[in-house]
Parts: structure tokens; sequence; C-alpha cells
């Protein structure tokens, strides 16, 4: 067996067994050393593959996600990529609601804010196709690092609030703020004269572009 398989072979056992223990036992229950005893494995090889128990959990959720993604299939638009992750969030719900609390805010955060950045990356990439505007490199650098940090936040905040948008509406909520959001940011005077954002000359293939809707792929599928 490849050293890859093989690597892979040992995360999913070792998901498996915490998993089971997980029924029964809080995660803060569960140490490094009784999930090694229960697997049949030692702790150097724990520790070969994950920083600490925290960066264990951020990646059970994480290969949770993947594996819902790969039988979601194609994800095309912002707005089935939102109904995608929320339906995943739904999901998963209250193993992640318990996971991220003995984790913390910070670090599940910090975990969202990783994934967000791909995510936001491509969405600028898809609107200033759209808008015909080329960013600078720095106001790139700030507009991901500004909107991956309120997706974030907004999705920790979603999973934790007592009073909130079913799955369906939050995700219409991000689709159409971010789309909208990006728009007016790229069609922005100041911008332009801060020399943010240069505005590019039509081409034929924009022509005839205003009615539909910009494909999201080449898409990121492992958070």
């Amino acid at each position: 067996m490849g050293k890859k398989l093989k690597s892979a072979k040992t995360r999913k056992e070792l998901k498996k067994v915490f998993l089971d223990l997980f029924e029964s036992l809080p995660p803060d229950k569960i140490s490094v050393n009784k999930l090694t005893q229960t697997c049949g494995i030692n702790r150097k090889t724990f520790y070969y593959h994950f920083d600490d128990m925290y960066d264990f959990l951020i990646w059970v959720l994480r290969d949770d996600y993947q594996q819902e993604m790969e039988n979601w299939g194609i994800i095309d638009t912002m707005q089935e990529y939102f109904d995608f992750l929320f339906t995943y969030l739904e999901k998963y719900e209250n193993r992640i609601r318990l996971l991220s609390t003995y984790v913390g805010r910070p670090r599940m955060k910090k975990g969202f804010q990783k994934d967000c950045h791909r995510i936001v990356s491509r969405m600028i990439e898809v609107v200033e196709k759209r808008e015909q505007v080329t960013v600078s490199e720095q106001y790139r650098k700030f507009l991901v690092r500004f909107y991956a940090s309120a997706m974030a936040s907004s999705l920790y905040d979603w999973l934790h609030g007592k009073e909130r948008a079913c799955a369906r509406e939050e995700a219409d909520y991000l689709t159409v703020t971010m789309k909208q959001s990006l728009q007016g940011t790229f069609s922005s005077l100041p911008g332009i004269e801060k020399g943010w954002l240069k505005k590019e000359a039509p081409t034929d293939e924009s022509c005839g572009q205003d009615n539909k809707q910009e494909s999201l792929l080449p898409f990121p599928g492992t958070l």
C-alpha cells in the first residue's frame, strides 16, 4: 500500500473510532491516549498526522464536508455553493456545534476563515471578469481578508444562534449580500480614482453576458 493511501486509511480509522467514542463521551473526555489505544496505534502515529487533538477535530469536520461535497455533485454558481454549504451545516449541526464549543471560537473561526479565503478569492475572480475590472494585488488581499473574516463569523454565529433564519434563507442572504456588495465595490468610482481598480475595455467575449450567471468552476472542492 502506498504511503499516501496508508496515511488516508489511518486518518479514517482514527475518525471512525473517535465517532464511536463520541456517541457516549463528550469531546473533552476523549484524549489522544484513549483514541490511539482504542484504535490500536501508538501516539507517534497520531502526531505524525495531526498537530494535536484540536487539529484532528478540525480535520474530522473537513472530512465530513468533503464527503458531502462529493455526494452533492457539480457546484456551478455562488447560490448553489451556499445551498450546499448550509445543507451540510444543517445535517452535521449537532456534531459541529459540540466540537466547535470544545475547539473554541478562535480556532473554529480560523478553520472557517482559511476555507472562506479560497471561496472568496474565486468569487472575486468571477465578479472581476463580469465587471471587466482589474483589482490591484494589495486591494485584492484586503478584500479576501475582509470578506472571508465576515463570512467565517457569519457561519459560526449562525451555528450557535438561538434565533436565526432557516438554512435556505441564510444561504440566500449570503448569496445576495456577497454578490451585490462585490459588484458595488468593483464599480466604485473612488476605488478607480485611487488606483485600486482598473476598468478594462469591453471585449467581444463579454458582450451579451449581462443576463448570464457566471460559473464558479473550477470551485474549491477540498476545504
